[in-house]
């Protein structure tokens, strides 16, 4: 067993001398386990993010994740990750954002493809942002999926690549504001 304890925290600032009330102020703290046992590596993450805009406190996250890695296997890979967060907006106009999230996936990636030390692999995304008010238009399914590959040029220096496609279901309430809205995020 090999367990290795991290934490980490950040501060940063973005100031815009002619529009002040877009100055933004965010904390990140952040402590994870990791233990690998026969092979496998087990996760848990907690954090918590805080931003401010203008000096007033605008939005906050607090969140837990867990995630698996399974053996390899004739250098395949199976892993995956379930996260659950609270995220909660301070002034009280927007409180109808408030969202209760849970997001997940599972990733087969093949690792250590010829001389580069290329790694392809594809993933299944799913998950759901529950409204914690009333009335509010934004509850959501997610679901969708990517696919990556990494190469090495150097010792120090690889590339990278991905494509991905998130669709975002709006269904409470009589859709987004009545509205039967589907985003459809295309990346790459």
């Amino acid at each position: 067993t090999n367990t290795r304890l991290s934490a980490r925290a950040a501060v940063s600032h973005r100031a815009n001398p002619d529009a002040d009330f877009v100055d933004q102020t965010i904390t990140l703290a952040q402590l994870s386990l990791t233990s690998r046992m026969a092979g496998a590596e087990w996760s848990a993450t907690v954090d918590n993010f805080i931003s401010w805009l203008d000096g007033a406190r605008f939005r906050s996250s607090s969140g837990l994740e867990l995630g698996l890695a399974l053996p390899r296997w004739r250098n395949w890979e199976l892993a995956g990750v379930v996260r659950g967060s609270v995220l909660t907006y301070e002034p009280l106009p927007l409180r109808w954002l408030d969202v209760d999230r849970v997001f997940g996936g599972v990733a087969l990636s093949r690792h250590e493809i010829g001389s580069h030390r290329l790694r392809l692999g594809g993933a299944l995304l799913g998950g759901q942002d529950r409204a914690r008010n009333a009335g509010s238009p934004y509850s959501n399914d997610r679901y969708g999926w990517r696919l990556f590959g990494e190469a090495a040029v150097t010792a120090r220096v690889s590339v990278s690549a991905e494509v991905a496609y998130l669709v975002s279901d709006f269904f409470d309430g009589g859709g987004f504001f009545g509205i039967d809205r589907l985003d459809r995020l295309k990346a790459a």
